[in-house]
């Protein structure tokens, strides 16, 4: 877990990232957020990911009831840690999945939850972004993007097609859709920010 701020008297906010398995925090050299100078900002790595990361974690321990619970534990640590009673919880997309989950389950230990990208309910959003790309590819002009993403449907009954999934990330990237604002690729927007990050040693990166 990573902990920035500027004062550690500062509210702490505990940030869940999304993924699954995808730590954010070297986010923050390309994209600074300057929470630090706010809150005391702990960028907690979810069990198997990033820094939390290892060969010898049972696969049967890696469940949301499992992953619900070390949130918990984490917001008990920090709690602890900086002297308070309550703190923030931000957390983002697939984080956002725990994030509500954890704090139904311990309200007592947050001031506030905070969800960003929130996950409701994930096959109607992938309906939405399906019907927006076949928009903007034909306001552009794409008429072969759009029969791509036209023989690669999303339906309520059937769910993405394996077309889709195929199709997904090439489709968002070349509308900048993403991670990042005007994301045009995984290499660049996550792989070579990861690799560029000092937060990380060599070993840890490649790890």
């Amino acid at each position: 877990m990573f902990i920035q701020t500027v004062d550690p008297s500062n509210p702490v906010l505990l940030f869940l990232h999304g993924g699954p398995g995808m730590p954010e925090f070297f986010l923050d050299t390309t994209h600074p957020t300057g929470l630090e100078r706010h809150f005391t900002m702990a960028w907690w790595e979810q069990r198997g990911a990033g820094m939390s990361f290892s060969r010898d974690i049972p696969p049967e321990s890696m469940t949301v009831e499992r992953l619900v619970d070390d949130a918990i534990e984490v917001a008990d640590y920090l709690r602890d840690r900086f002297g308070q009673d309550r703190i923030y919880l931000l957390a983002h997309s697939w984080g956002s999945f725990l994030g509500v989950q954890v704090a139904a389950k311990a309200p007592d230990r947050f001031h506030a939850y905070i969800g960003m990208g929130q996950v409701v309910h994930q096959l109607r959003s992938e309906l939405l972004a399906h019907a927006h790309m076949v928009t903007a590819y034909r306001d552009r002009g794409d008429a072969r993007m759009v029969r791509k993403l036209d023989a690669a449907p999303v339906t309520l009954t059937d769910g993405l097609s394996p077309a889709y999934m195929r199709l997904r990330d090439a489709a968002m990237h070349g509308l900048g859709i993403g991670t990042t604002r005007d994301m045009t690729s995984v290499v660049t927007g996550i792989f070579l920010p990861v690799w560029r990050s000092p937060a990380y040693t060599l070993r840890e990166k490649v790890a």
